[in-house]
């Protein structure tokens, strides 16, 4: 079972402070969560979003206190910076405690063109981010990787970038016989 918490403020629908990593609110997170999972344990425990005011540190020992209590397994990064995840990391290694195993980013064929408009706190798998999990041998799960279906459909887009990769993907699609969302999915 893997499932997210630490998430930020979401207006008058999900109302949330701005240190949503705190002990208190991580602790509530996994609570809720494995409520309504009825579970006893969470395998993967995500959080999804760096409120960048909580020391790495305290994040740590705080999952790290709820992993010897049983209730979550391991922990895993979802949208943070390869800085922070390594900062984390760096401390709970020295620390003898887990760290991060795990970051959820979105990684496409397509180019996002919500990136730093829609909501500036979202990763996108860029050079940075791959160079970095490459060396540090943490696996990516990736998120929307067909690109929320771009590639099925038709060209609307102004991305001169996604433009050109539509283009190639329709025409390896018929070249090896699979649908567009295949071949990006193969990539």
């Amino acid at each position: 079972i893997a499932t997210k918490g630490g998430h930020p403020d979401g207006g008058e629908n999900y109302p949330r402070p701005p240190d949503f990593l705190s002990e208190s609110i991580i602790n509530s997170d996994i609570d809720d969560s494995l409520n309504r999972l009825q579970a006893n344990c969470i395998d993967i425990f995500y959080l999804h979003r760096d409120d960048g005011v909580t020391p790495v540190s305290n994040i740590i020992e705080t999952l790290n206190r709820q992993i010897t209590r049983g209730r979550v397994r391991f922990i895993g990064a979802s949208n943070w910076s390869v800085a922070r995840m390594a900062e984390a990391n760096k401390y709970a290694e020295k620390n003898n405690l887990k760290g991060f195993i795990i970051s959820q980013i979105q990684w496409s064929l397509s180019v996002p063109d919500w990136q730093s408009t829609v909501d500036p706190t979202m990763r996108c798998a860029g050079e940075e981010e791959i160079l970095w999990h490459s060396q540090s041998k943490i696996p990516i799960a990736a998120y929307s990787a067909t690109g929320n279906g771009f590639f099925s459909k038709a060209c609307t887009t102004t991305n001169t970038v996604n433009q050109a990769r539509w283009e190639i993907v329709q025409k390896g699609s018929k070249k090896y016989n699979c649908s567009p969302t295949q071949l990006a999915i193969a990539w």
